[in-house]
């Protein structure tokens, strides 16, 4: 799938679920399909932005904060405090390199990792078919346009 795609979809989720306070339409799949009783306990103690993290740790198997920042455009201060939220839920570990102990370097624990594929999944199933509609419906310069209006958007609010 087009990145552009992916990433206008997960904006427009953040958009529909930045207002509410009941569990989000991506929560509730992902509860309906938790592996046990402790994964479904954790799914509504994370925000989006901590699961974006987990998506990019599973990816990336290790990265500093500003990396994340830079991957999950979110400021380097909100992704600081959502790594140390995963932190303390035991999903992820931190730690300084010997040769660089200015930074701190984030990593997946197997909980974090088993979450982060329940989320990648929940992504494929739940909006897979805005997706293909997306795709169908504009061409790459139009999704670009679209997803940087999007994330305008949610970051002005």
């Amino acid at each position: 799938m087009d990145p552009k795609i992916q990433e206008i979809t997960i904006l427009i989720a953040t958009l529909r679920n930045q207002r509410k306070t009941d569990l989000s339409e991506a929560q509730t799949w992902m509860l309906a399909h938790a592996i046990d009783n402790e994964q479904a306990a954790l799914i509504p103690q994370i925000a989006i932005v901590g699961y974006h993290i987990l998506d990019q740790l599973s990816i990336a198997k290790e990265l500093n904060g500003t990396e994340l920042a830079a991957r999950i455009r979110v400021s380097r201060s909100g992704t600081t405090r959502a790594a140390k939220h995963l932190v303390n839920l035991h999903l992820v570990t931190s730690q300084r390199h010997p040769n660089n102990q200015k930074s701190i370097y984030y990593q997946l624990t197997t909980t974090g990792l088993q979450l982060a594929k329940l989320h990648q999944e929940m992504h494929q199933n739940l909006y897979r078919d805005l997706q293909v509609k997306i795709a169908k419906e504009y061409q790459p310069k139009e999704l670009a346009i679209i997803a940087r209006f999007l994330k305008e958007i949610v970051d002005h609010q």
